[in-house]
């Protein structure tokens, strides 16, 4: 079972994501980290988009494809209202997100979130065979 936490961070946002494998803790993490952006509750599952990023390796598809996340919220104004599936490979990731497009009369914004950082991040599986992974945001 997947699921988020916010941790504790002194200026910037740190989301957890946790799940018995590593895609449902990367799962937890998109889903926690856009909660922070806008209430998820608000957001209409109309459309269904992919997000795709590729990296050197899993660390750098995971940041780049929270960056490919924000740019799709910020830039495109597309927000996303949950997060289907998603894969990873050595050198890729892939989601599956449904949302709709930003409503000014029904989306309201918490935070604005700059980036995805690689400070403090780590993707990995605990003693009690849970997989977790951390990421902080620039705000």
């Amino acid at each position: 079972m997947r699921k988020w936490i916010q941790l504790e961070h002194t200026a910037d946002l740190s989301v957890m994501g946790e799940g018995d494998t590593r895609e449902e803790a990367l799962l937890a993490l998109m889903e926690g980290f856009t909660a922070q952006i806008i209430d998820p509750g608000t957001i209409k599952k109309l459309e269904e988009r992919v997000v795709e990023a590729e990296g050197v390796d899993v660390e750098d598809a995971v940041v780049t494809l929270l960056g490919e996340l924000i740019y799709l919220i910020y830039v495109k104004n597309w927000l996303p209202a949950s997060f289907e599936s998603v894969e990873l490979t050595k050198e890729g990731a892939k989601a599956v997100v449904r949302g709709e497009k930003y409503d000014p009369s029904r989306h309201r914004f918490l935070t604005e979130i700059k980036a995805a950082t690689y400070h403090d991040y780590d993707f990995s599986k605990g003693a009690d065979n849970l997989w977790r992974v951390r990421a902080v945001f620039d705000r």
